[in-house]
């Protein structure tokens, strides 16, 4: 599904007088349709970047991402257009993120119906199947209208996981997906991504977590010194 072979990046900080920070360098793996890849290392090692590169957040320096897409075949998404990044994007690729980056004043239910009725589905299946996820992942029906902003950190993360894969897109990137949980919600999550899985989801996760990287991953990359 997506292979990366010699990926490196750099990042000119101009606060720092133009100083070049090494990123990473000469990443390479492979991962299989359906498969799962851990993503292991330190912080500050470059993992979040890598998943970033994938995402194209950030262009890399060097290297390729093959990936097959289910619209254009096998495309480089290191260099890819901005327009077939944005179509894979809205069709194909999730990101988990650590943080919830929303619109504000837009209800919970219709930030996680949102990817859905950008594809294509009807507003009311959205919602219905949006409700049924947030309700698994401990939501109160309550706070179905309320505003994210107001919600706990927890709660702000179950509602980005949420959203990241009511579709079950073909490739899920995750940066850290449960962080931020507590036990219960972490089994929830596992048992979800489990269940994606399952239905041909590939994905690459970073983590911290060794238990739920141990649950989700069929193999694992450790990153050291940024390589």
């Amino acid at each position: 599904m997506i292979k990366i072979s010699g990926l490196s990046k750099t990042f000119r900080m101009h606060i720092l007088k133009g100083k070049i920070i090494e990123g990473f360098k000469d990443v390479s793996f492979s991962v299989k349709p359906g498969q799962a890849l851990g993503i292991k290392g330190k912080s500050g090692k470059g993992k979040s970047s890598v998943l970033k590169c994938v995402y194209r957040t950030y262009i890399p320096g060097s290297g390729s991402i093959m990936y097959a897409s289910g619209s254009y075949g096998d495309m480089d998404l290191a260099c890819a257009s901005e327009h077939e990044v944005i179509s894979v994007r809205k069709s194909e690729i999730s990101f988990i993120t650590q943080f919830l980056h929303i619109i504000p004043r837009v209800s919970a239910l219709d930030v996680v119906a949102e990817p859905l009725v950008a594809s294509g589905a009807g507003a009311a299946e959205a919602r219905e199947k949006a409700a049924a996820l947030l309700s698994e992942l401990g939501i109160p029906e309550g706070l179905f209208d309320a505003f994210p902003s107001t919600f706990s950190g927890g709660e702000k993360q179950r509602i980005n996981i949420a959203r990241s894969i009511i579709k079950a897109p073909r490739l899920l990137l995750m940066d850290e997906p449960t962080a931020s949980l507590d036990k219960k919600s972490t089994v929830t999550v596992v048992e979800l991504l489990k269940g994606l899985k399952k239905k041909g989801t590939t994905m690459i996760g970073a983590f911290h977590d060794m238990w739920v990287m141990d649950q989700i991953s069929d193999s694992i990359y450790e990153m050291d010194g940024g390589q």
